[in-house]
């Protein structure tokens, strides 16, 4: 329980940043518009949803495109709180790369995960 609110309470910083700008996300958005906002008094739940959605969208059309190779997807295999702990880690990681867009972080982060699972041999 406290993983899953401490999960939305960093994706939820990340989009306080699309509160002030008032733009929709899109594959060109970039990182910069997610950092540095951890400190917003009140994040805009909206904005926060249109992130998440974007982030999980952005790493199903990969992990589909896996499945059409026929390797497994993974997205389907995890629990809600493991698709949370992704898109978290691609919020996170778009304040260390202000220059990259959303898209490449939310692919990045997804590459990584599925990367960590073929080692682990959980993706066969």
């Amino acid at each position: 329980m406290f993983v899953r609110i401490g999960l939305f309470a960093c994706a939820a910083w990340a989009l306080t940043a699309f509160e002030s700008k008032a733009q929709t996300i899109d594959d060109n958005t970039k990182c910069s518009l997610v950092g540095g906002i951890m400190d917003a008094p009140s994040p805009d739940k909206r904005k926060v949803y249109e992130l998440s959605n974007y982030i999980l969208h952005t790493m199903q059309v990969i992990d589909h495109s896996y499945g059409v190779r026929g390797q497994v997807e993974i997205l389907p295999r995890m629990s809600e709180e493991g698709r949370y702990g992704v898109i978290a880690s691609a919020s996170v990681r778009c304040r260390e790369h202000p220059n990259t867009t959303i898209r490449n972080m939310a692919i990045e982060s997804y590459e990584g995960v599925r990367a960590i699972g073929d080692t682990l041999g959980v993706n066969n």
